[in-house]
């Protein structure tokens, strides 16, 4: 669902940084020990949904790997 709205924002020239997101990752431990929560950034890297999140900005998430890592 919030790929969908990702594709529609970048077809409308909407920019990332305008839209903030709630992501549902899964959250272990809840306080980045157990590294579950992990989401892909653009340009490498990761950050941690329990700690960063969950709302984030759109533009930090890297949404091709994002869809990889929890939908493959």
């Amino acid at each position: 669902m919030l790929q969908a709205l990702i594709d529609t924002a970048r077809r409308q020239g909407i920019s990332l940084p305008s839209i903030q997101v709630a992501l549902e990752t899964p959250m272990g431990c809840g306080i980045g020990t157990c590294l579950g929560c992990a989401a892909p950034r653009p340009g490498g890297g990761y950050f941690l949904t329990c700690q960063e999140g969950p709302c984030v900005r759109a533009d930090r998430i890297a949404w091709d790997l994002m869809t990889d890592a929890f939908h493959g």
